[in-house]
């Protein structure tokens, strides 16, 4: 198992060669039901990278931590 190297970068994210990505997502659904659908929103600006993720936040796999 190789470890991995963990960096915090503020770069445009087309400059950045990686082979995993991390991008921070909100929940802004702001309904306490309990079959309130979430509201996924991206903290990022970058179209590309929304176009990346949004088959997986259109999914439904993207979970804000309800109980």
């Amino acid at each position: 198992m190789r470890n991995m190297r963990t960096e915090l970068s503020q770069e445009n994210l087309a400059g950045i060669e990686t082979e995993l990505l991390a991008v921070l997502a909100i929940d802004t659904q702001s309904s306490k039901a309990p079959d309130a659908k979430p509201e996924p929103v991206l903290l990022t600006a970058d179209e590309a990278v929304k176009a990346a993720a949004a088959a997986v936040l259109l999914s439904g796999e993207y979970k804000a931590g309800r109980q």
